[in-house]
């Protein structure tokens, strides 16, 4: 079975489906599934992980394994998903991993204006309008490999959006979306994005946050395929973030449409339902939120296992560290670090 883009494109959309119902709320959703294939099922493994700002699966088989998990904070979402697996020449399978998250929180913006922590009320200072600009912080890549593209098959994607709307409904919104396969070709790009939104003080906007992790991979048994060791791998890392990063900009106004000269060095608050000071950048997570490596470990890992590969097939066969299993179990412990 080869992995579609279309698969991709129902894990990002789905996104959208995730129920919100009230300020300050975060949904996240992972999974790792069995698709297909010929290996025994009684001897699967794995675990759950699901709390309100939390979700991580795992799904172990006698090939590999698959990992999803995905994370959110005030102004923060981060995520990941990955497979490796070794294909035999009696066994094959195709596994899929995808999380998304999604965050809704209320900004309520202030009524005065601090500078060195003395404030004054943009009534008094004739502030009835200002046009704010801000910044999304956007970092993550994909990567897949297949050592033989004719017969398996990889794919990661990661698809993320933000909308930001002021107290009458005008919206600033942005996002963007990175896809690879096994054969090497990349589509889309991700990338930190700026804009401005106009507000008022004393008014509430509404900051929409969302992401979606994606890998999808199909490895065949390969006693047809001229290959004494197969190795099938999709990471989808995007761990490093989705990032509200603050208010860059300002310009005031007054009723007239003029604009209102400020003492420099100031700040309104634009405080969250969670107690979070929106005006800055947010904080993010504590500690790392997934177990998913940076993408050029991935890359140095891959290549070591290639080469190892290419080695054991040269005549070490014989060797413990060129089993199948031991060689995907390296993998995992590369993917799956001990927290």
């Amino acid at each position: 079975m080869k992995i579609q883009s279309s698969h991709l494109r129902a894990a990002i959309l789905a996104a959208a489906g995730l129920a919100l119902a009230a300020p300050a709320v975060s949904d996240v959703v992972s999974s790792a599934t069995y698709i297909n294939g010929n290996i025994d099922a009684t001897k699967f493994g794995g675990s759950e992980t699901h709390t309100s700002t939390v979700a991580q699966s795992l799904l172990t088989t006698e090939l590999g394994y698959a990992s999803a998990s995905a994370h959110t904070a005030p102004g923060a979402l981060a995520g990941g998903a990955a497979i490796s697996m070794d294909a035999t020449q009696y066994g094959g399978a195709a596994l899929e991993a995808k999380a998304q998250a999604r965050t809704r929180e209320m900004l309520h913006f202030g009524t005065d204006y601090c500078v060195n922590e003395v404030c004054r009320s943009a009534a008094s200072l004739g502030v009835t309008a200002l046009n704010i600009d801000f910044a999304i912080h956007a970092s993550g890549g994909t990567s897949a490999f297949a050592t033989d593209p004719r017969f398996d098959h990889a794919i990661a994607s990661i698809g993320y959006n933000y909308a930001l709307t002021n107290g009458v409904g005008f919206t600033a919104s942005g996002g963007g979306a990175r896809e690879r396969h096994e054969t090497g070709q990349a589509v889309g790009d991700i990338h930190s994005m700026t804009a401005s939104l106009a507000v008022r003080p004393g008014e509430t906007l509404e900051l929409l946050m969302s992401m979606s992790v994606f890998a999808g991979a199909n490895a065949s048994a390969w006693n047809f395929s001229g290959f004494t060791a197969t190795h099938v791998a999709a990471l989808a890392d995007f761990t490093h973030t989705l990032l509200w990063d603050g208010i860059t900009a300002f310009t005031a106004y007054d009723a007239a449409g003029n604009e209102v000269a400020l003492a420099p060095g100031g700040h309104f608050q634009l405080l969250g339902d969670s107690g979070t000071d929106f005006w800055y950048a947010a904080p993010g997570f504590d500690s790392a939120p997934t177990s998913v490596p940076e993408p050029a470990s991935v890359a140095l890992l891959l290549t070591g296992l290639a080469l190892l590969r290419f080695w054991c097939s040269a005549g070490a066969v014989l060797l413990r560290v060129c089993s199948p299993r031991r060689l995907t179990a390296m993998a995992g412990s590369a993917f799956n670090p001990a927290h």
